[in-house]
């Protein structure tokens, strides 16, 4: 049973379902893919793989996480965390935050080494709710 769920913060309310690679998983990914392609391309290149695939699932009265990261930052190869609404996201749900520009070996290495100072780190970093529709 818990080989189906990957690990998550502040679980309570909230899941992480590990996706089989199935004909209509394989079919749903083929068509965010062909939209998303040629940017994706560009951004990390012909060798990208998919390295996880899951629906995280976040229950009316599920608090916030923690800002983290959802990988370790070794810098290759590139990785991106591609969310896609299944259903629309407004503010009032505590959206996902995103941190552009803060993939490098710099930014993950101050994250480390932040001690209490994560507030003050975070908000000398540019951020954006993902509000999304679905």
């Amino acid at each position: 049973y818990s080989s189906l769920f990957g690990p998550v913060m502040a679980r309570a309310n909230r899941y992480d379902l590990l996706l089989p690679l199935d004909a209509l998983v394989l079919s749903t990914i083929r068509t965010v893919l062909a939209s998303i392609e040629p940017a994706m391309r560009k951004l990390v290149g012909e060798d990208a793989y998919l390295c996880e695939l899951s629906a995280l699932v976040s229950d009316p009265g599920a608090v916030a996480q923690p800002v983290h990261h959802d990988t370790s930052f070794d810098g290759k190869p590139p990785r991106v965390s591609l969310l896609v609404a299944l259903q629309d996201v407004d503010r009032d749900m505590g959206p996902t935050l995103f941190f552009p520009k803060t993939n490098t070996p710099e930014w993950h290495m101050q994250y480390l080494m932040r001690g209490e100072e994560l507030e003050e780190l975070l908000g000398n970093s540019h951020h954006c709710a993902g509000t999304l529709r679905a």
